[in-house]
């Protein structure tokens, strides 16, 4: 049923757990991702069947894989809370 379909998601939960586990990510515009395209994965044009095969077809290649793995890892460790306060410490740090 397409009435039920969701076309825009602000901040796809699921992309930052995958991250979080260090996968590559296929996503489209309209998902709220923090990757960027050919660094953490792909980023397609919704409905665009081709460019998501493509994309799949694309991560075969191990070492391709690999890399877009470990940045994913390394954007979601980033924007970990635990990295968040660690900023935030040392910003508050300067000004105290």
């Amino acid at each position: 049923n397409k009435a039920n379909f969701i076309e825009n998601e602000p901040a796809a939960t699921v992309i930052y757990e995958a991250m979080s586990f260090g996968l590559p990510i296929i996503t489209t515009n309209n998902s709220g991702s923090i990757i960027e395209n050919g660094n953490e994965g792909f980023i397609v044009p919704e409905h665009d069947h081709q460019e998501i095969t493509d994309s799949i077809l694309k991560l075969l290649d191990f070492d391709l894989r690999q890399s877009m793995a470990e940045k994913s890892l390394l954007t979601s460790n980033n924007g970990s809370y635990d990295a968040y306060a660690r900023r935030l410490s040392l910003a508050m740090k300067d000004k105290v």
